[in-house]
């Protein structure tokens, strides 16, 4: 982990030796401006140092894709993935584009996933909010949780449906803070009784609800679907559940998410991501955090435990003005508790794929991805994340 972290600090080293056009970070505005004048300043400067874009920047459009992905195990579903944006701010060319999307998916072992979410941008982008309903229906696999080998336990259906709804501020220009609630309602059908499952220190075999309230800071797009800027991005959020607030459960869960995008040239590209996850209270089964959530090439009921804590790097090189080549390598930690992290107790995972630009106004990329990992692999096609 020294080691990752020591080559992360060398590459952003490295990246300082190159002078980047586009970087404003360095440009004072005066601060006895009003903020309309530093805003406008701002759109100035922003609009002569942005790179080159194809096409003028639209108001309004559309972005539709068909998606071919692995869902856990042996499942694999085929989908579309729609979407409408639209942009409210006065600004077009440094707006934040507003956007209603749709997600729907089926596959083997009667797999079902249906997703709309509408994240609405307005008083200038002053005010962000963002809300997702997602429902997800599969066979899952149940692995006893906390092991570093995984121990198969039996199968159950499992139906998961998530609401989250999420508002933030503006608190500077590069940021938000905000409020978000989460409710989840997670049901098992379980083909052998749950107490053949059960353990002193496992909770919420047999489903469960919960509902819990957070706060937020972050530079990152929520939804992570557009992220066409350079340099440093972070989320952090810290959410509770509580039973005084309907939930079934008490816990806290805190995530921190640390991604750096360094240009050593305008086609070659490296992103650096540090993510965590971090649980108190007693998380039902269904609330804990799995290797599969970061790495897709792992299913999503095997590595699950209470911490988990990932580092990976993706490189990154435009070919031609719309494809792209992608090189992938990461490795995570996953424990019960902070004292039991181990260095040498990891899974990798690494891969690469070819992305062709989707939409370059918008920052949205879409191709093929092959995934491997300790005895796992995956094979995706869809919309990718935003170069």
């Amino acid at each position: 982990m020294l080691l990752l972290w020591s080559l992360c600090l060398l590459l952003r080293s490295v990246s300082a030796d190159f002078t980047d056009p586009y970087d404003i970070s360095d440009v004072d505005i005066d601060p006895y401006y009003d903020e309309q004048d530093a805003r406008d300043e701002e759109l100035e400067i922003y609009n002569e140092y942005q790179p080159p874009r194809a096409g003028a920047f639209k108001n309004t459009g559309y972005v539709f894709f068909p998606f071919y992905n692995k869902v856990d195990g042996d499942s694999y579903a085929l989908g579309v993935d729609a979407m409408y944006y639209f942009r409210r701010s006065k600004e077009p060319a440094l707006s934040k584009p507003s956007y209603l999307r749709g997600l729907i998916s089926a596959g083997n072992n009667s797999y079902v996933n249906a997703k709309v979410v509408f994240n609405n941008y307005w008083s200038n982008e002053y005010s962000n909010l963002y809300s997702s309903l997602d429902f997800e229906r599969r066979l899952a696999h149940y692995y006893k949780p906390f092991e570093q080998e995984p121990l198969y336990m039996g199968e159950y259906r499992a139906s998961d449906p998530v609401l989250n709804v999420m508002y933030r501020q503006r608190f500077s220009s590069l940021s938000y803070m905000g409020i978000k609630m989460e409710f989840r309602n997670y049901s098992m059908n379980l083909k052998v009784p749950p107490s053949a499952f059960i353990s002193n220190d496992i909770y919420g075999l047999d489903g469960g609800h919960v509902l819990g309230l957070g706060f937020l800071w972050s530079s990152l797009e929520p939804g992570g679907l557009f992220s066409i800027k350079r340099g440093f991005d972070f989320d952090l959020l810290s959410m509770i559940y509580s039973k005084y607030m309907g939930s079934e459960y008490s816990l806290g869960v805190n995530t921190v998410d640390l991604r750096e995008k360094i240009f050593i040239t305008n086609s070659h590209i490296i992103s650096l991501r540090f993510y965590g996850r971090f649980i108190i209270g007693e998380a039902p089964y269904f609330m804990l955090s799995s290797v599969g959530d970061i790495f897709r090439a792992y299913s999503r009921d095997v590595y699950v435990d209470r911490h988990l804590m990932s580092f990976s790097g993706e490189y990154k090189m435009l070919l031609l003005e719309f494809i792209m080549l992608r090189g992938i390598l990461g490795i995570a930690y996953h424990s019960k508790s902070f004292s039991k992290f181990k260095l040498n107790e990891y899974l990798p995972c690494y891969g690469g794929g070819i992305s062709f630009v989707l939409n370059k106004e918008l920052g949205i990329n879409a191709g093929f991805e092959y995934l491997a990992g300790r005895n796992t692999k995956a094979i995706l096609f869809g919309i990718g994340e935003a170069y």
